[in-house]
C-alpha cells in the first residue's frame, strides 16, 4: 500500500464516489505497489519482510498472542490444557496467575462465555473502529492542511504572476512606443545625414580633414628624422666617451711603462708633450622644442716623433738588460754548486742539532734510570741484610746440579754488604743466583722449607760456618 492516503494514493473516484475492488487494485498497482490474491500471500511476504521468518511462525504468534489477550478462547480445554498452553505461550507467568486463570475457566459456563465473549468482541470492535476514526480524521485532517496549504502557496504563486504578466505587458508597451519613437528619430537623422552631406561646410571639413592626415604624416615623418638625430648623437656622445676611456688607459698604461722604465735606470719624460686629450664643445641642433646634443668632443695631443723616440731608447735598454739578465744567469748557474753546498751544510748542521739534542735527552733519561735502578738496589739489599739473619740455616748451591749436603756453600751478611758500592746490574744477578741456588736447594732436600722474602725457600739449622761468596761483575743496567 502506498504510504500516504489522499496524498500518493486517492481513496475515492471522480465525485466523491466509492472505488470497486478492481479499481482500487488498479491504482495501487499504478502507484508501484503490491496486490496480494490471497490473505495467506499477503501475511507470507508480511512474515518474510516485516518479522523475518515463515508463514506458518507467524501464524503460530498471530493465534497465541490472541489467546493470550482473551483468555476465554482457551474455554473448550481443560484447565490443565488451559495452563500448559499459557506457559507455553508466556513461560514467564506466575504460576498463582496460570491457576487463577484455570479456576476462572472451570467455573465458567456457557452462557456466560458466550456473554463474555460478545461482550469483549463488542469492545474490541469498538476500540478499532474509535482508533480507525481517529487515524481516519488525522489523515483527513493532515490531508486537508497540506491541500490548503498547497491552494494557499498556488494562489499566491498566481497572484505573483499575474502581477508579473501585468508588469511585463506595461514594459512591453512602453517598448512598442519607444521602437515607434527610435524609428522616427533615425528615419530624422538619416534626412538630417543626408543635408550635411550636400551642404558646403561638409566638403570644407572633408578637404580640412585631408589636411589633417598629410600634417600627421609629415609630423610622423619628423619624429623619425628626430629619432635617427637623436640616435646619431647619442652614438656620438657614446663613441666620444669610450674613446675618452680608452685614451685614459693608454696614457695610464704609458705611464706605468714610464715609471717602470725609470725604475729600470731610463731617464724621466713628461708624458704630457707625447700623449694629451683634452674636451671641446660641439654644436647642438635644436628641432621645434627639443634639441639633438652630441656632448663635448675630445682634443687629442700627441707627438708621434717623440713616442717613436722613447720606444726606440727603450729597446736598447731592453737589450742592455737583457746582456746584463744574461751574464746574471751564468753568474747564478755557477752559484748553483755553491747554494748546494750551503744547503747541505745547514741540513746536516740542524741533523747534528737535533742528534745532539737527542743525546741529551737520552744521557738524562740514563742518568734517571741509573739512579732508581741504584735506589732499587740499596732498597733491596737493605731487605735482603734484615732478611739473612732471620733465616741463618739457609744457603745456595755454585753448581747447576744440586750437590750433596757436606759440599754446600752458604752465603752471610758481609756477602750482602759488599754488594752495596756495586753496580745495579751485578746486585740483580747475585740476588738472583742465590734464589735459584735456595729453590735448587730445596728440590735437593725434599723438605719444607720457610722464607719470607725469597718465595718458597726454608731450611733446617746447620752448625757449619758461613763462607763468603763474591759476586761476578756485571755491566749490564739493573732492572
Amino acid at each position: 500500500m502506498p504510504g500516504r492516503p489522499l496524498k500518493d494514493l486517492a481513496l475515492r473516484g471522480p465525485n466523491n464516489s466509492v472505488l470497486e475492488h478492481e479499481e482500487f487494485s488498479d491504482r495501487v498497482e499504478a502507484a508501484g505497489r503490491r496486490v496480494f490474491a490471497e490473505p495467506e500471500d499477503y501475511i507470507e511476504d508480511l512474515a518474510a519482510r516485516i518479522w523475518s521468518t515463515t508463514f506458518g511462525e507467524l501464524r503460530l504468534l498471530t493465534s497465541r498472542l490472541r489467546e493470550v489477550r482473551n483468555p476465554t478462547l482457551l474455554g473448550d480445554v481443560s484447565p490443565a490444557a488451559a495452563a500448559d498452553a499459557l506457559r507455553q505461550f508466556l513461560p514467564g507467568v506466575a504460576e498463582d496467575v496460570l491457576t487463577a486463570t484455570a479456576e476462572a475457566l472451570a467455573e465458567s459456563d456457557t452462557t456466560r462465555e458466550a456473554f463474555e465473549r460478545d461482550e469483549h468482541a463488542a469492545t474490541l470492535l469498538e476500540e478499532f473502529a474509535r482508533l480507525w476514526t481517529g487515524h481516519a480524521v488525522d489523515v483527513t485532517r493532515t490531508a486537508a492542511r497540506h491541500a490548503h496549504d498547497d491552494a494557499s502557496t498556488r494562489k499566491w504563486r498566481v497572484q505573483q504572476c499575474t502581477g508579473l504578466l501585468e508588469s511585463a505587458k506595461a514594459e512591453a508597451d512602453r517598448a512598442a512606443g519607444d521602437v515607434q519613437r527610435l524609428d522616427n528619430a533615425h528615419h530624422k537623422a538619416q534626412a538630417a545625414v543626408r543635408a550635411i552631406e550636400t551642404s558646403d561646410a561638409y566638403r570644407s571639413h572633408g578637404h580640412v580633414m585631408d589636411l589633417r592626415k598629410r600634417l600627421r604624416a609629415e609630423q610622423h615623418a619628423a619624429s623619425s628624422s628626430y629619432d635617427i638625430l637623436h640616435t646619431a648623437a647619442q652614438q656620438a656622445r657614446t663613441q666620444t666617451k669610450t674613446g675618452q676611456e680608452a685614451l685614459d688607459d693608454v696614457i695610464g698604461d704609458l705611464a706605468q711603462t714610464l715609471a717602470d722604465a725609470e725604475a729600470a735606470g731610463s731617464p724621466p719624460v713628461a708624458l704630457e708633450t707625447l700623449l694629451a686629450h683634452h674636451p671641446r664643445a660641439r654644436v647642438t641642433r635644436p628641432v621645434a622644442d627639443r634639441i639633438a646634443d652630441p656632448g663635448p668632443g675630445i682634443t687629442l695631443t700627441h707627438d708621434r716623433d717623440g713616442l717613436d723616440r722613447l720606444a726606440a731608447t727603450w729597446r736598447a735598454r731592453a737589450q742592455e738588460h737583457r746582456s746584463t739578465a744574461d751574464r746574471a744567469a751564468l753568474v747564478l748557474r755557477d752559484h748553483d754548486a755553491v747554494a748546494a753546498a750551503e744547503e747541505t751544510a745547514a741540513t746536516a748542521h740542524r741533523a747534528a742539532a737535533g742528534a745532539e739534542s737527542a743525546y741529551d735527552e737520552a744521557s738524562q733519561a740514563h742518568d734517571r734510570a741509573t739512579a732508581a735502578a741504584r735506589s732499587a738496589a740499596r732498597q733491596a739489599l737493605a731487605e735482603v741484610t734484615r732478611w739473612a739473619p732471620e733465616h741463618p740455616a739457609l744457603r745456595g748451591l755454585h753448581d747447576e746440579v744440586p750437590l750433596d749436603g757436606g759440599e754446600l756453600t752458604v752465603w752471610d751478611t758481609d756477602d750482602v754488604e759488599a754488594l752495596i758500592h756495586a753496580e745495579p746490574a751485578a746486585v740483580r744477578d747475585q740476588l738472583n743466583t742465590w734464589a735459584d741456588q735456595l729453590y735448587r736447594s730445596r728440590r735437593t732436600r725434599r723438605h719444607k722449607r720457610t722464607y719470607s722474602w725469597f718465595p718458597a725457600m726454608s731450611a733446617s739449622r746447620s752448625s757449619r760456618p758461613f763462607t763468603s761468596v763474591r759476586p761476578r761483575a756485571s755491566h749490564a743496567c739493573f732492572q
